[in-house]
């Protein structure tokens, strides 16, 4: 699977979670690059009420609302065989 296709299932799952945890969108969410030390290291995904962050070298994403607090990781989330979910600890 190439970059461009791992991005674009990634985006898919990030709408799709944010609509399950009851974030509605109206648009799709502004990304943002991160980089760390120089280097690209994953993505910033934010619409109004809540933000998720894709981490390339550990191969999650991350869920929270806008206070910070986590509220679901998704792990392998561009596996080829699917995704795991699991929910954040309170």
């Amino acid at each position: 699977m190439s970059h461009v296709s791992h991005v674009d299932t990634v985006r898919q799952q990030i709408r799709t979670q944010f609509e399950e945890l009851g974030f509605r969108l109206t648009e799709p969410p502004a990304e943002t690059i991160l980089i760390r030390s120089g280097h690209f290291c994953g993505r910033r995904f934010h619409q109004g009420e809540a933000y998720a962050v894709w981490l390339i070298e550990e191969n999650r994403i991350i869920f929270y609302d806008n206070q910070g607090t986590e509220l679901l990781v998704l792990t392998s989330p561009v596996a080829e065989r699917g995704t795991s979910r699991q929910a954040a600890r309170a």
